[in-house]
């Protein structure tokens, strides 16, 4: 199997890490930062909302569909619409955090 950072074969992996990428990585995440209901996120995936920002909201449906559901107003008089997107194909622009 391959190292997901520097791609060197090893026979085992640590989450899916080398040894050596492993102990230099820990501490920090691979992950992106997980995303809650009310941030503000832009859009990058290339389709017809990129570089849009919208309010991330809860799943719809009591199935979970994809990573994160989106809500885009694109003016003031048109009606929202929700869009569904994987974690990647968005970005954190904003977050209110509680005090």
């Amino acid at each position: 199997m391959r190292c997901a950072i520097c791609g060197k074969d090893e026979t085992s992996l640590t989450n899916r890490l080398c040894l050596r990428c492993y102990i230099t990585t820990r501490g920090q995440s691979l992950d992106p930062e997980p995303l809650y209901p009310g941030d503000v996120v832009e859009i990058l995936k290339p389709d017809m909302n990129v570089g849009q920002r919208g309010f991330v909201v809860p799943c719809p449906t009591p199935r979970q569909t994809a990573d994160v559901w989106v809500r885009i107003k694109p003016n003031r008089d048109s009606d929202p619409y929700y869009v569904p997107y994987a974690r990647d194909d968005v970005k954190l622009f904003s977050r209110i955090e509680a005090r």
